[in-house]
Order: structure tokens, then C-alpha cells, then sequence
């Protein structure tokens, strides 16, 4: 088999198929997977996070821009006379 033929679109995106085992079966009276049953809130943490991250960053250069004008009114003075 040529490489060509070994590593072709078609190939590689097909995958073996295997047979279910008695655990994987679903059966009409089985039990939901418990990720249906208890959705995580980790997208939601997550979510906060990042929001929490971004407030965090515009408070901090809003206090330093605010520091830094406070810092040079003694500056600007001299330099004016």
C-alpha cells in the first residue's frame, strides 16, 4: 500500500466501529446518564470567572490612570509656574 492510499481524507476519517457491550446497551428501562440528569455549572462558573477577571482589569486601570493624575498635580504645577 502506496502512502498515498495509506493516509487518504477517507481513511483517516473513518473510524472502526466495535460492538456494544451489555453495560453500553440502552434498554428501555435504563436509567439516564447522570450528566442528563445533573447538568454540571462549570459553564457558569467559568463564565463568572472571566467576568470577574474583566472587572477586575478596568478597576485596576481606572485606580492607576486616577493615582498617576493624582501623583503629578505637583509636577504640572512646577512645570506651569
Amino acid at each position: 500500500m502506496s502512502r498515498v492510499e495509506k493516509y487518504r481524507k477517507e481513511r483517516r476519517n473513518k473510524r472502526p466501529t466495535r460492538a456494544l457491550t451489555e453495560a453500553e446497551e440502552v434498554t428501555e428501562g435504563s436509567m439516564p446518564p447522570r450528566k442528563a440528569k445533573y447538568p454540571s455549572s462549570r459553564y457558569r462558573f467559568t463564565q463568572w470567572f472571566y467576568r470577574f477577571l474583566v472587572v477586575l482589569f478596568v478597576s485596576l486601570v481606572v485606580f492607576l490612570f486616577m493615582y498617576g493624575r493624582k501623583a503629578t498635580e505637583g509636577a504640572r504645577e512646577l512645570l506651569t509656574g
